[in-house]
């Protein structure tokens, strides 16, 4: 009878377990830089649980009933690195985006303006990677077994689904000096550096690669998912411009009010393509 009680006893423990904790997989990983890049997501997921792993915080939960783990990873290549290898040995999520801002480049791109980043480039590695986009001499990775990579590619199917979702969004609308400018969301490329690009050099480089935007932590995404085999993408909404008539300007437009409204529509961005996305999970 006590047997049958303490297996009573557990079975009814084991029920009473939240249900993200039985399952073997979240849906989806989401990775931010910095807090203010998770606000508006975080504020959408319910049935939230926290957990730390590795030093590690996660928070997990559902988003339109699609279970999800979001990650502040930091910023940067080193951060955006251990944090994208983390969630994938520890939570194997079907997919990974990363949500933040970026500074904006492309001409006619505008602060709000959201990206979502079909390919990336390493943009330090100079100007090798115009015209070979691998590096034999560097290879093969220990993982891979294949030469080491320059420019690192989304996956054009989860790409095309998510642009599909993505474009019923709507954005805030980003104000300059009165005028209203309206928001777009379209596929583009990011350059991921240790340096913001600043120099003219830099300028004719981003142009030669038809270079979208700027974020410090991008490439070094798409290059773990590239190793682990791990369908990602991200993104990206511009929060200020960093060209100004040919001339470097990392900060031009840049302010709090700017980066809140990056950071909210690249959110919502996120939010529409977790609740839309047809998932095989």
């Amino acid at each position: 009878m006590k047997n049958i009680k303490h297996i009573l006893v557990t079975l009814l423990l084991i029920a009473s377990l939240p249900i993200l904790a039985q399952n073997t997989a979240p849906t989806f990983g989401i990775i931010t830089a910095v807090p203010s890049e998770a606000q508006l997501i975080t504020s959408k997921i319910h049935h939230k649980q926290t957990q730390t792993i590795n030093k590690i915080h996660y928070m997990t939960g559902t988003i339109n009933n699609k279970q999800v783990v979001l990650v502040i990873g930091g910023a940067g290549i080193i951060n955006a690195t251990i944090t994208t290898e983390q969630l994938i040995n520890n939570f194997h999520p079907q997919y990974i985006m990363f949500s933040g801002t970026a500074g904006g480049f492309g001409k006619n791109i505008n602060v709000g303006d959201v990206i979502l980043v079909d390919r990336a480039y390493f943009f330090d590695l100079g100007d090798q990677q115009l015209t070979n986009p691998v590096f034999p001499d560097f290879g093969p990775n220990p993982i891979t077994h294949k030469s080491e990579k320059a420019i690192f590619t989304a996956d054009s199917a989860t790409i095309k689904a998510a642009n599909t979702i993505a474009s019923k969004v709507k954005l805030d609308a980003y104000s300059n000096s009165g005028k209203i400018i309206s928001a777009k969301i379209y596929p583009g490329s990011i350059a991921t550096s240790l340096h913001f690009p600043s120099t003219k050099a830099d300028m004719i480089k981003m142009r030669k690669l038809h270079i979208d935007a700027e974020a410090m932590e991008t490439a070094a995404m798409l290059n773990v998912c590239w190793l682990y085999n791990q369908k990602c993408f991200a993104v990206r909404s511009i929060s200020n411009k960093l060209f100004l008539n040919n001339q470097y300007n990392q900060y031009t437009g840049w302010n709090k009010v700017n980066a809140r409204l990056a950071s909210d529509n690249a959110g919502r961005v996120v939010v529409a393509i977790v609740s839309g996305f047809a998932t095989t999970r």
